[in-house]
């Protein structure tokens, strides 16, 4: 399908390019087009507009666009769907339920049965989240979400198993779940009559034209038969499938361990999600958030147990892994010491660094804009938490829940200057040396072949992120700044970080810490004299903070003051 209006290339233009401004601008012209019924604005149109805001995860404007869709009388059972799931997506699901209720009794009085399954696939996608949300609280409320989800995904497969494989697999997987915590579940409900009934449905399927969601189906329903053989080659061939991409990877992976629980279950079932994390991070576009027991699996794991599953796929070698893994030991989440709110991220850092009489010391290193001395210069939406408002937690260390408070603050520099701020704590960090080496030098900016740039941080309660998607090395300064420079270098760099991300880590391809994250953006002003902005996310090299550290501390001060080389 060929679609050549001008107001959908701007948008396509503007989501590739990640920058939300443009974006926000497209979306806005479309929406507007949509109300003055511009009459070149055609429904392949309004088709791509979905599937781009889908594909880049845009549900806070597919709501507004199925808003207007709706009002101006131009929805389609299509439209209506991605609105539906984009209310779901935005943590609305109640407001999705009457539209699906409607589209679904619309599809069964015109027996169209693909609308008819669709929509309540898409109800029992609701009621399946109200329930897990609410099953550790309102165990009644969840019993009934429960209930009410299982008989939506149940229906159209009881009409039509062969083609609700989807449907038999969120069966499998939600009576799995309840089970496990003890729910009532259907008596009528034969789980070995589901699964085996998605084994035949996909057999049926040429191997050659089935796609992920086959595959990955396939080996759902050999997770509830224990089969975990023929589990690990479903797994191995949907991995192999053309329409296979993170995103989707990523679901699979929640589906595992969110509500299958693989990862606790026995080691075969346990080796299926070591392995499909450990495939996410090899992908060159993905993130991934691993706690610390997913962190102590993946290290832990026999290196001969996963052999038979990755074989055949490209792979990052078990040493860059477990180097990878435990630059993660010295990443903490900087916290509100009253809500215990995430506020950003710090590293440890070993003294040597600053200099050779601090070698073996500790210090903790992040934003000036996450914490400061000085939160008065900010901004209301940028304001700084006081030290003794902060605490910090070392989510991956042997005691994560714990909060250790501020000593001081030793060294700082605002966020125009440095962004830095280095402190220590009033007791010893949990951990008896920094795992983070640190480099001199940046990468060479290679266009042709862009050099990686990885982040680690901790925009989650108790959760790391390693970051590792769309890690070009875009720019840098450093080559104009020197080694010697006491003024702040930048790095430029694709890779994506969400709030609570600034003080992470940025690393190297050898994963050696070479600037301290601190911003994004998508109107981020080019360096060396470039003309224009871009969006990027930026770090301050590290070497001129180090650099600046020294020099003040030589001369008895704790906050950079406006100097020059």
């Amino acid at each position: 399908m060929m679609v050549n209006h001008r107001l959908v290339t701007a948008l396509t233009k503007s989501l590739e390019n990640g920058d939300e401004r443009s974006t926000d601008t497209a979306v806005k012209s479309i929406v507007e087009a949509i109300e003055m019924n511009d009459p070149s604005f055609d429904m392949d149109d309004i088709h791509v507009v979905n599937i781009q805001l889908r594909n880049y995860q845009q549900h806070g404007y597919m709501t507004v666009f199925g808003e207007v869709l709706t009002s101006e009388e131009r929805n389609t059972f299509d439209t209506d769907k991605h609105y539906a799931q984009a209310l779901i997506d935005t943590n609305t699901p109640k407001k999705a339920l009457p539209l699906l209720r409607s589209m679904a009794k619309d599809g069964d009085n015109r027996d169209s049965f693909e609308h008819y399954s669709e929509a309540m696939g898409l109800i029992g996608r609701v009621h399946k989240d109200l329930y897990l949300k609410s099953s550790e609280l309102d165990r009644d409320g969840a019993q009934r979400h429960l209930t009410r989800s299982l008989n939506a995904y149940g229906e159209p497969w009881k009409r039509l198993p062969s083609q609700c494989s989807w449907h038999a697999v969120n069966l499998l997987a939600l009576a799995s779940n309840a089970a496990a915590k003890g729910f009532q579940l259907p008596e009528d409900l034969n789980e070995a009559e589901v699964a085996n009934s998605v084994i035949t449905a996909v057999n049926e399927i040429p191997e050659n034209e089935r796609n992920y969601w086959d595959w990955a189906s396939l080996a759902e329903a050999n997770v509830a038969k224990h089969s975990w053989a023929s589990a690990s080659l479903a797994l191995i061939k949907a991995l192999d499938a053309p329409n296979a991409d993170p995103f989707k990877l990523n679901g699979t992976l929640r589906q595992f361990k969110e509500l299958w629980y693989l990862q606790d279950r026995s080691i075969e079932s346990a080796i299926l999600v070591t392995w499909l994390e450990r495939f996410l991070i090899a992908q060159p576009n993905s993130e991934l958030l691993l706690d610390t027991d997913d962190i102590e699996r993946q290290q832990s794991v026999k290196e001969s147990d996963l052999e038979a599953l990755h074989s055949h796929h490209r792979m990052r070698s078990f040493d860059w892994l477990q180097k990878f893994l435990s630059r993660g030991e010295s990443v903490a989440s900087i916290v509100d010491i009253n809500s215990g709110e995430p506020k950003g991220t710090c590293c440890l850092i070993d003294g040597k660094f600053i200099s050779p009489n601090l070698k073996g010391y500790l210090f903790c290193l992040t934003n000036d804009h996450v914490m400061s001395n000085h939160p008065d210069i900010y901004s209301v939406d940028r304001k700084p938490l006081k030290p003794n408002q902060a605490a910090v937690r070392f989510t991956q260390s042997r005691m994560p829940d714990k909060k250790y408070q501020i000593s001081e603050i030793v060294w700082s520099s605002p966020f125009s200057i440095h962004d830095a701020c280095l402190f220590t704590l009033e007791e010893a960090p949990p951990i008896l040396e920094s795992t983070i080496p640190i480099v001199s030098y940046v990468p060479s900016v290679t266009p042709n072949k862009p050099q990686e740039i990885f982040v680690i941080s901790h925009p989650e309660k108790e959760a790391l992120s390693f970051s590792f998607q769309n890690t070009d090395l875009i720019d840098h300064d450093a080559e104009e700044k020197g080694k010697k420079s006491l003024l702040p270098g930048l790095l430029h760099y694709t890779t994506p970080t969400v709030a609570g991300s600034s003080g992470g880590v940025a690393l190297n391809a050898q994963l050696e810490m070479v600037g301290l994250h601190h911003a994004g953006g998508s109107e981020i002003s080019k360096l060396n004299g470039k003309d224009g902005t871009y969006a990027v996310n930026e770090a301050i090299w590290i070497q001129p903070i180090l650099n600046a550290i020294r020099t003040d501390l030589e001369d008895g001060r704790n906050r950079w003051l406006a100097q020059s080389d």
